[in-house]
């Protein structure tokens, strides 16, 4: 690549006349033409990455996503220091406001989720790197008098062999006033020094000596402490309350309702929570009623029953062969709502004044955080200031903002700080929680024992009628209050044309790798008044179970190994093959020790091929995972070690849900409150967990959701292999 040519008459006086005159920053906010809109490419430039040199010589990278264990910050932050040649240990961080340059281009929302913050920012990042990077050597090329390719960086200078080094913050002056050519080279992956091989977490030091903030930590001067008394109904109404006993105890300092329930203010936390157990409460059910959770599936499996499916994919003659098919293989999967069980339980910070309101929250959507605020006050989501703290967990549920909502509502009315704090047994049961669902699966198996058939329908809730209200006002600021609902109700109506169609529900199963030469895959949307949201891998989690353990059902019916199965049916899919064929031989497969049974499942989620191998024993109706072996193939590796800790919090959290998660409901109630009927798998039950990194030349692709879908499935298959018996309903409970 030729060398840009950039005329500059500036002296060395005339440098250091800049820099000293300057006196503050040079802060980069880099439009990357390359994921612009056709129509108007600098405004839509969204996932932008800010970097900051002080006087101080100091490197500031602004996080545009949140950081909730996943390992983000130390990614974008290996991405930075890679292209501008310095420790990513001398880089700060700090997280983003909430402002539209720094919404994520996919979502056109400034959302954390669906394992996209690395992927999203992987050229772009490093393209706002390089380019500050030129401006610096650039900068003191002229200052030198020599050619800008003799110029390089090292460890926040500009270096040359002859003139020694400058430290960035004294080209500041003079990088503030260049133009950036538009040919500005990336650093190849033979010269990467941090990338594939940093796996020091940027956050480890802080948070092993308490110095991360999390929102619980957030303290203010003044700040009075709330709780909220909750229906015991989903979406129930507050018919009476006595609140006398309450507003009569130490510290209270006032008892009323809001919209979502009865919000206790005192001056600490326990005198709140003690207040509220005096509260005397009558609730009207809500929409939801009466309702059960056999009444759900009941509900689910009479709209699979009905001809009115919504075909989402078609391939073949599906139809025809199912009409001549000799024998046809049905199964029917059931899976279950599950809580999102964060160890940080639901909080926020609220201060409303007369000029706006503050926000202090772990939130993994600080726009949308903004629009829930003003809804509840007398300002609009501009005059709302977020800040977003470190999460003790996300997994989706806080894309949902109602704490933000409750604690905004109640500062409102008081007038101060408010620390708004759930308990476990608000957290689990007044949960968005993962939608329930039922697959039907019908195949059938040719003469040569390959699937003929393979017919894939589903009925469960989407999640987009849960987050419309808070996520259309945010896509469309700038709009008037009164226009939230109407945004909400068209975001609905126009999903698949003006706003994005909720593919949740089938997401995973539109994907897979398989070649089925006739393939059905259809959806009927069952009216839901339980709350649901996103959860860890979202559709896929469900998907991957039904999918990986019908592939199964269909090898046994076929009477070949379910390896051989699936690799006969990856022919056309050499990253899949390869994954599955690698997760096989680590795993040892057909060797497993005397007394354990292996289960095998593939799935490709958010852009990634995983594997897994469940080794299992079972004793009565006790299964026991004893190791699970994990291949993954997620393009470029940043940091190997984050890579490996995601695939094995992704199979710890599947396992969970596998082995124990289920939330019921009875009479229009949830039934379970806290870790004694909602548990968590312990560490003495967590399996040898054996993960393998395929080398990739690729662009990276998610890695914190897509070690959970196989999980599930892998295991039940073992189970069956172990017994005979076939798990089709979640949690996995053998018969006696």
């Amino acid at each position: 690549m030729s060398e840009p040519t950039v005329s500059s008459s500036l002296s060395r006086r005339g440098f250091l006349k800049a820099s000293m005159t300057a006196g503050g920053a040079l802060t980069l906010g880099f439009t990357i033409p390359s994921i612009s809109s056709a129509q108007d490419q600098q405004e839509s430039w969204q996932a932008n990455a800010w970097l900051e040199v002080d006087k101080d010589n100091q490197l500031t990278l602004i996080i545009d996503r949140v950081e909730m264990g996943q390992g983000t910050m130390t990614g974008l932050t290996t991405l930075v220091a890679e292209e501008l040649s310095t420790s990513p240990d001398a880089i700060l961080t700090r997280f983003a406001p909430a402002a539209k340059e720094y919404r994520n281009p996919l979502f056109n929302m400034q959302m954390t989720g669906g394992s996209t913050s690395l992927a999203v920012a992987w050229t772009h990042l490093r393209e706002a790197a390089a380019a500050m990077g030129w401006l610096l050597t650039s900068s003191a090329a002229d200052i030198w008098q020599v050619p800008h390719r003799e110029c390089a960086l090292s460890q926040g200078h500009v270096v040359h062999p002859a003139h020694g080094k400058l430290p960035w913050s004294q080209l500041i002056g003079v990088a503030q006033h260049k133009k950036l050519p538009s040919d500005i080279p990336l650093k190849p992956a033979g010269e990467f020094r941090y990338i594939g091989k940093r796996n020091q977490r940027t956050d480890a030091a802080p948070k092993s000596f308490g110095q991360a903030d999390y929102g619980i930590d957030t303290k203010l001067p003044g700040m009075v402490h709330a709780v909220v008394i909750h229906s015991t109904y989903i979406g129930g109404t507050l018919k009476s309350y006595s609140a006398d006993k309450a507003k009569n105890s130490a510290g209270v300092i006032d008892v009323f309702p809001i919209a979502q329930g009865i919000a206790v203010v005192a001056e600490k936390y326990w005198q709140a929570r003690k207040a509220a157990l005096l509260v005397e409460a009558q609730w009207e059910p809500g929409e939801t009623g009466e309702t059960s959770s056999e009444d759900i599936f009941n509900h689910y499996r009479q709209l699979l029953d009905e001809d009115d499916a919504k075909v989402i994919q078609r391939e073949g003659y599906p139809n025809r062969v199912r009409k001549n098919a000799s024998q046809l293989i049905t199964a029917e999967y059931q899976v279950p709502f599950l809580a999102h069980a964060t160890l940080e339980p639901q909080n926020c910070v609220a201060h409303v004044t007369d000029k706006g309101v503050e926000i202090w929250a772990p939130t993994q959507a600080p726009d949308l955080a903004q629009v829930a605020a003003s809804r509840v006050t007398d300002f609009s989501p501009s005059d709302v200031t977020v800040h977003t703290t470190f999460l003790g967990g996300g997994f989706g549920r806080r894309l949902i903002q109602d704490f933000v909502e409750e604690a905004a509502a109640i500062a409102h009315r008081v007038k101060r700080p408010v620390k708004l704090l759930w308990s476990r047994e608000d957290d689990t049961r007044n949960d968005h929680f993962r939608p329930a669902a039922m697959h039907r699966m019908t195949g059938s198996i040719d003469g040569n024992g390959y699937p003929e058939l393979w017919h894939h329908s589903i009925a469960c809730p989407t999640l987009m009628d849960w987050i419309v209200k808070d996520a259309a006002p945010a896509m469309f600021a700038g709009m008037p209050k009164w226009t939230f609902g109407t945004l909400a109700n068209v975001g609905l109506a126009a999903q698949g044309t003006l706003a994005p169609d909720d593919h949740s529900p089938w997401e995973g199963a539109d994907t897979i790798s398989y070649a089925l030469p006739n393939l059905m895959l259809d959806y009927t949307k069952a009216e839901n008044t339980i709350p649901v949201t996103y959860w860890r891998s979202v559709g896929n989690s469900h998907t991957s179970f039904a999918v990986e353990s019908f592939i199964d059902e269909l090898a046994h019916a076929a009477n070949t190994s379910p390896l051989t199965f699936r690799q006969n049916l990856l022919t056309d899919a050499p990253r899949a093959k390869k994954v599955l064929n690698i997760a096989a031989e680590k795993a040892g497969w057909g060797k497993a020790p005397a007394g354990r049974y292996q289960g095998i499942a593939f799935f490709f989620s958010f852009n990634t091929w995983v594997a897994q191998v469940a080794e299992v024993s079972v004793s009565g109706t006790t299964i026991k995972v004893e190791k699970v072996t994990c291949v993954v193939d997620c393009g470029t590796v940043v940091n190997p070690e984050i890579v490996k800790a995601q695939m094995e919090g992704g199979i710890i959290f599947g396992l969970t849900a596998a082995l124990y998660g289920e939330i019921t409901v009875n009479n229009g109630q949830v039934q379970q409150s806290n870790f004694h009927d909602y548990p968590l798998l312990r560490m003495n039950e967590i399996p040898d967990i054996d993960v393998h990194i395929i080398d990739s030349e690729e662009p990276p692709t998610g890695v914190g959701e897509p070690g959970l879908p196989p999980i599930a499935p892998a295991v039940a298959n073992a189970v069956f292999a172990a017994t005979g018996q076939r798990l089709r309903t979640l949690p996995l409970k053998l018969s006696a």
